[in-house]
């Protein structure tokens, strides 16, 4: 089994890449491949594919099951690039439907007679995790998710838990950013590296040295929410912080 990883810094082209890495590993043979991507990337890649690849086809999967999805659609669509945007147009069925072999050997076989070509699936169910507060204290939520726009579920805000504990060498210290997008993750290193940010962690988690002044402790786990608009990351603000005791 042939694995590759891609990794390298936002903008490099990392989908060119892993495009490029499936076709020339295809060697000219029509395939079949799943990508997984953040919902937020779901309609880059589609496009992307389709610019790409030739001869490509490019399926949604809105539903696991045959009920209406929270996106308002349902099952498998396929999709294709109309003045610059993504729409749902060409087949439709489900993941129950592609199992079936039907009056072919296989439900493989069957796949194969259907697209004679390179098809991509991605994934457009909307992320919807959370984190979790186990001991709220008062003032604090139970949980911290996504907030999304209700009429067109785009996201007004993400949230990001900030971890930062010990290590494995005496002394040392491990920074864990996890946001429950990619956007959540940039907004808390915003926020960590920001002057109003340290000092936001001060004021709310710091303990009085031998001189009296508030300093951050050494270990602490944080959230933080991060207010978006357009895609763009508007402010960041803390919401809910524990010092982890050692």
């Amino acid at each position: 089994m042939l694995q590759v990883t891609a990794i390298a810094e936002c903008g490099t082209g990392k989908t060119l890449i892993s495009l490029g890495a499936m076709y020339v590993h295809a060697k000219g043979r029509p395939f079949t491949a799943l990508v997984m991507v953040p919902p937020q990337l779901t309609m880059k890649w589609c496009r992307e594919c389709l610019l790409t690849l030739p001869r490509v086809r490019v399926f949604l999967i809105d539903g696991v099951r045959n009920g209406v999805g929270s996106n308002g659609h349902t099952g498998v669509n396929e999709v294709r690039l109309r003045n610059g945007r993504i729409v749902r147009e060409g087949l439709q069925t489900t993941l129950s439907e592609l199992r079936l072999h039907n009056r072919s050997k296989s439900a493989r076989r069957r796949w194969a007679e259907l697209c004679d070509c390179p098809a991509i699936f991605d994934p457009s169910k909307v992320w919807s995790g959370r984190i979790v507060n186990l001991k709220p204290r008062p003032g604090e939520m139970a949980f911290y998710g996504i907030e999304r726009d209700p009429a067109t579920n785009a996201m007004r805000s993400d949230r990001a838990l900030v971890t930062f504990m010990p290590g494995m060498d005496e002394g040392a210290r491990v920074a864990v950013f996890a946001g429950l997008t990619t956007t959540g993750t940039e907004a808390a290193l915003h926020f960590a590296t920001s002057a109003a940010g340290v000092s936001e962690w001060i004021n709310r988690l710091g303990k009085a040295d031998a001189a009296g002044r508030l300093v951050l402790p050494r270990y602490f786990q944080s959230v933080v929410r991060a207010e978006v608009v357009r895609g763009e990351i508007l402010r960041v603000q803390y919401e809910a912080g524990r010092v982890i005791e050692r």
